[in-house]
């Protein structure tokens, strides 16, 4: 039995779009941008079903690999020394963690690949994609199409010559691991980093 857990954003930053250079001050005093998230799990695909961290057991109990999504704001101290905090507010520029705990409470061992996707308010930071045991990721586009980083395209010149060049990270959208056998009653953790895009078009508002 193989399951591919997906976990998708909810009004990831929603309502952040849009907060200008002028308006960043304001917005703060105004706003606490919420990082809703919903975790969609299924056996050979997606379930109807979604669920955050108030959800009834009832509902977690339908799969039995249970995924633990949770942010944090990333902040350097004096000393260059990363540390995670509270994410409840993010600004133009902030960087968030995203970390996913894939968690088999079944009766045995399962196939599990895990896809974490990026979404559009922010930037995925190179590299940033890693997971408890080490193992190894892929990335890719809209398109779905899963390579290692860096991700590559083909492009053609005004002069009809066709060239190779590196995709923006901008553009990636997903980050996927095949997380291999899961033994039961173990669990898996794996994460991303991102930064707040700095040019989000809109007004600022609270995340439902």
């Amino acid at each position: 039995m193989h399951i591919s857990t997906t976990v998708t954003s909810k009004s990831v930053l929603s309502g952040f779009f849009g907060i200008t250079a002028a308006s960043v001050s304001r917005a703060a005093k105004r706003f606490g941008v919420l990082l809703g998230l919903v975790c969609l799990l299924g056996a050979g695909g997606l379930v109807p079903q979604a669920w955050g961290a108030d959800a009834e057991e009832s509902v977690r109990s339908q799969s039995p690999i249970v995924v633990n999504l949770k942010q944090f704001k990333v902040t350097t101290d004096a000393k260059g020394v990363s540390k995670l905090g509270d994410a409840s507010v993010v600004l133009p520029g902030d960087v968030i963690e995203y970390q996913a705990t894939y968690s088999n409470r079944g009766s045995s061992a399962l196939a599990v690949t895990a896809t974490l996707p990026v979404p559009e308010a922010v930037e995925y930071i190179k590299d940033s994609a890693k997971s408890k045991p080490g193992l190894a990721h892929t990335v890719a586009q809209k398109d779905s199409i899963y390579a290692q980083e860096p991700l590559i395209r083909k492009v053609t010149t005004a002069g009809g010559v066709t060239q190779t060049q590196a995709v923006p990270y901008a553009d990636y959208r997903f980050v996927r691991w095949d997380l291999g056998r899961v033994p039961a009653n173990t669990s898996v953790e794996v994460s991303i980093r991102a930064k707040v895009s700095q040019t989000p078009a809109g007004e600022a508002s609270t995340a439902k």
